[in-house]
């Protein structure tokens, strides 16, 4: 099984776009008069807004099982839409949708201001919902209100924040400066009394530490905003989210 990305129309052979549209038919997604509505969906989206997206598809022996689409909000360019996702019958239940949704997450780490995907899910669906909670997403309980697509009564948005991690390098990096309010709020549970200076103190420590290799210290960011980090020092590794704590 292999998973493609595809971001353009304009560059993908006949070959690829019949398959899609062959596709939508087994899927009972579209009859034989309109596969091409679905098949050009997102290239029509894209001149009717001048919004970016990218589809994924899962392609077993040449031919496509498996398909989900992506779109950037083009209101908002923090919140992508993730929809339209199918499987043909004799390959779900092999985390044929997982891996879908794996790659759309993996391609979403690509632009830098993506900071969260939602999903419009049926209320009583439950495996979409178990695959979706199972994704890390969880349940706003309001409608998705997606420039005009307009959810069924019975769909509620279902929302996954988007973290990605990178090395600190060392304690004299800029990046120190926006770590330490997080650090700080972190380290304040475990030492109430503790000074500005002697927090630093830790943090510079650690960070110290991560640069002979003795232990691997990560920034968290949430599309252009730091909102943790995490770090492993011998054996032990302890994250802190500050995103995810607030929400909590």
């Amino acid at each position: 099984m292999r998973y493609i990305i595809l971001d353009s129309h304009k560059n993908i052979s006949k070959e690829r776009l019949s398959s899609l549209a062959e596709f939508f038919v087994n899927a009972g997604k579209a009859g034989e008069g309109n596969a091409d509505i679905q098949v050009n969906f997102c290239a029509d989206y894209e001149k009717q807004y001048a919004v970016k997206w990218f589809e994924v598809m899962a392609v077993d022996k040449g031919k496509t099982v498996g398909y989900l689409r992506c779109l950037r909000d083009p209101d908002d360019p923090v919140r992508w839409y993730i929809g339209d996702v199918y499987v043909l019958k004799a390959y779900r239940g092999h985390k044929t949708a997982t891996n879908l949704y794996l790659k759309a997450f993996d391609e979403l780490a690509y632009y830098d201001a993506a900071e969260y995907v939602i999903a419009s899910v049926d209320r009583d669906n439950k495996p979409s919902i178990n695959l979706h909670t199972g994704l890390g997403f969880y349940d706003t309980k309001k409608p998705c209100g997606f420039a005009d697509f307009y959810d069924k009564e019975n769909e509620t948005c279902y929302l996954k924040q988007l973290f990605q991690y990178y090395p600190v390098p060392g304690a004299d990096t800029p990046v120190v400066e926006k770590i330490f309010p997080i650090w700080a709020e972190y380290v304040k549970t475990a030492f109430p009394d503790a000074g500005e200076k002697e927090l630093k103190a830790k943090l510079k420590d650690l960070l110290s530490d991560s640069v002979s290799g003795r232990s691997a210290f990560y920034a968290i960011w949430n599309g252009l905003n730091l909102v943790g980090f995490k770090y492993e020092k011998d054996g032990k590794t302890v994250e802190y989210n500050s995103l995810i704590q607030r929400t909590l």
